[in-house]
């Protein structure tokens, strides 16, 4: 998608809190971005209140149709409150992320990767655990934090996000003024691209890999898998597992390409 063609340029703000919380996306939404908009009339707005799952389907799907069928280029915005597994919703329904990623993945392959989610939502950045290397990325990058958040400073901080981002578009750069305002370094946001993610998982020789987690994910699922895999011993367990990273390093490599849509900027 040329940006020559692009129909409409904004920002799309999912909020779903209790009565008795602060509306921290529909702050950001009136005052922030409204200010923005008032700045410069080509940036488009909208705002959720999501009640329910049905509701929130209907709009997410909605608004992912639309912007295909008329090449709008929105940037999502979530302000709920979420789980390792995804997002819980003001009626205390819960949405998860592997129902979410089929819906944006569309988007994404539209945008040839460069649909960018900003969560403001506790435990965002696990959205990459539901992932599927094996298909193409769901997003260019992602706004998230792997721990719990703290509204007030998520308020103050997407403030200066936006601010940053509305001035030079660059999301990295506006992390980073996100991140000098906040107090508690538990509430930093990190700015991931789908390059880094399926680079973290790929690459397990870079000198920056964290091999002893990965052989740790795959030794816990290998415990699932094989009931009698906990009774091997220590040394045929780590061959095993040894060779179990090198395949999925491997398949990762030879999918690379495909998730992070290479072959559709060519075209």
């Amino acid at each position: 998608m040329k940006s020559g063609d692009v129909k409409r340029f904004g920002v799309i703000i999912f909020e779903s809190l209790s009565p008795d919380e602060r509306k921290t996306g529909y702050n950001l939404y009136t005052t922030t971005l409204r200010y923005k908009q008032f700045e410069d009339s080509v940036l488009h707005l909208e705002y959720y209140d999501i009640e329910n799952r049905e509701i929130f389907f209907d709009i997410l799907n909605k608004i992912v149709d639309e912007a295909i069928e008329n090449n709008y280029f929105y940037f999502l915005h979530f302000e709920i409150h979420g789980y390792s597994g995804g997002i819980s919703l003001k009626n205390n329904e819960d949405v998860e992320w592997k129902e979410i990623i089929p819906i944006i993945r569309k988007l994404n392959v539209h945008y040839k990767n460069e649909l960018g989610l900003y969560l403001a939502v506790c435990k965002g950045a696990t959205i990459m655990n539901s992932t599927d290397f094996n298909d193409r990325a769901p997003f260019g990058f992602i706004v998230a934090n792997t721990d719990d958040l703290n509204q007030d400073e998520i308020l103050l901080g997407f403030e200066k996000f936006y601010e940053s981002f509305f001035y030079n578009l660059d999301a990295k750069i506006a992390v980073e003024e996100f991140n000098k305002v906040v107090k508690n370094e538990i509430n930093e946001l990190e700015h991931i691209t789908s390059k880094h993610f399926i680079d973290m998982v790929c690459d397990v020789e870079r000198p920056t890999a964290d091999r002893e987690k990965l052989l740790d994910t795959i030794k816990k699922q290998l415990e699932k898998k094989i009931p009698y895999f906990k009774n091997l011993t220590i040394s045929i367990q780590k061959n095993i597992l040894e060779i179990e990273l090198k395949k999925i390093s491997d398949e990762c490599k030879s999918m690379k390409s495909h998730f992070l849509m290479y072959d559709l900027k060519e075209l």
